[in-house]
């Protein structure tokens, strides 16, 4: 299955050349255990199929969200889960959608969690929209609309996952087609998603984020097996230990076998949510024996090397470490340091933890002629 979505303005089902099977809004049926890899066996099924944040359950399992779409017109904006193989090129005849294309009707309908397949749950308030445009969007936070979370979710089809761009921190191209996921946080609430022509931008990506060297950060780049993935705390004067719709990023499990690094943080109504991107307040940095925990989900069995990014962001009277959960030990990083941890897999759970340190003097080098100096916390002289 392939994310996609139409730049053809009201496009029949058909048109991306997959000629549409199974009953047209079916819903999916799943298994009572919320199984991984199957669904019920009397289940409806099709290879285009649309998702419901607002479906009533019966297992209470995202799979049961998914409808199939066999007939009318696909919903300009809408995401939809296509088959596809990998390599195919689709061809789209019609009217090129042009000026604003409003999603309407997109809200939390409820405050409970639905399980995921295998293990974990989600949060209700979940919309996969797509790029109705014949040229890529760029969403920052100066553009996305009011009352959705600071975040998109892009399907990762390599290694299997959804990858979180905090839109209050970076900016990301989304390409011609690609869908996405976006959340409404708060229940109750419906929400329009406008798209907009001065979201248009230029060239072919199929997205980036930018850096966030702007802020007090800290990214971790996980390599286990080849299985690849990035987590990024950072520190702001306005977030919280709980959740902030404005700067913490999900980390949505896109299959029970990925591997993927995640922090936690509770929502506005008391359940735990998974953060690729972890925003927290800048006080942290300087509190004593204030850790910031980091988990780890694969099937994988190895060696994981962690390089550890951004320390040069840090303020200059602070010391990043690591704590390994396992042996307690802690290990002092410099800046694109590597670390490596044992596991075995299947694993879940707390896996190191950030600390800080607070240091009274030092000298910080780039590695060149350049140094700076500080003394209580405070730069004292910077040669170049």
């Amino acid at each position: 299955f392939r994310f996609m979505g139409s730049a053809i303005q009201n496009l029949a089902v058909n048109g991306f050349g997959i000629t549409p099977t199974g009953t047209n809004g079916g819903q999916v049926v799943s298994l009572n255990t919320c199984s991984p890899t199957n669904i019920d066996a009397n289940s409806p099924y099709g290879n285009i199929m649309y998702m419901d944040e607002s479906a009533t359950t019966t297992n209470n399992c995202t799979q049961e969200l998914w409808f199939v779409k066999s007939a009318g017109n696909l919903t300009n904006g809408l995401g939809y889960s296509m088959m596809s193989s990998s390599g195919t090129t689709h061809t789209l005849s019609g009217t090129v959608n042009n000026g604003n294309v409003a999603v309407a009707g997109r809200g939390r309908s409820s405050a409970g969690n639905v399980n995921l397949p295998g293990s974990g749950s989600s949060t209700r308030g979940w919309h996969l929209l797509s790029n109705p445009y014949p040229s890529p969007i760029q969403l920052s936070s100066t553009n996305m609309p009011a009352g959705f979370d600071q975040q998109i979710q892009l399907w990762d089809v390599n290694n299997g996952n959804w990858v979180a761009v905090n839109t209050s921190v970076s900016t990301a191209n989304i390409g011609i087609g690609q869908a996405f996921q976006v959340r409404v946080s708060t229940q109750g609430n419906t929400e329009t998603f406008t798209f907009t022509n001065a979201m248009r931008t230029t060239g072919a990506p199929t997205f980036y984020t930018q850096p966030l060297d702007s802020l007090p950060h800290v990214e971790l780049n996980l390599n286990l097996n080849g299985k690849t993935d990035r987590h990024v705390v950072f520190f702001t004067g306005t977030a919280s230990d709980s959740f902030d719709a404005e700067g913490d990023a999900n980390r949505l499990q896109g299959s029970h076998l990925g591997t993927f690094m995640y922090g936690q943080a509770n929502n506005q109504q008391g359940n735990v949510e998974e953060l690729s991107f972890n925003a927290l307040n800048e006080s942290v940095l300087t509190a004593p024996g204030y850790e910031v925990p980091v988990f780890l989900q694969t099937q994988e069995t190895g060696t994981a090397s962690v390089e550890v990014q951004g320390l040069s962001s840090l303020p200059l009277n602070v010391q990043l470490g690591l704590k390994d959960s396992s042996t307690q030990l802690v290990q002092w990083l410099s800046n694109g340091q590597v670390v490596n941890l044992p596991v075995a897999g299947p694993f879940k759970g707390h896996r190191f933890s950030l600390v800080f340190k607070e240091l009274s003097s030092g000298v910080q080098t780039n590695g060149g002629s350049d140094f700076k100096m500080w003394s209580n916390g405070h730069r004292v002289r910077y040669w170049n």
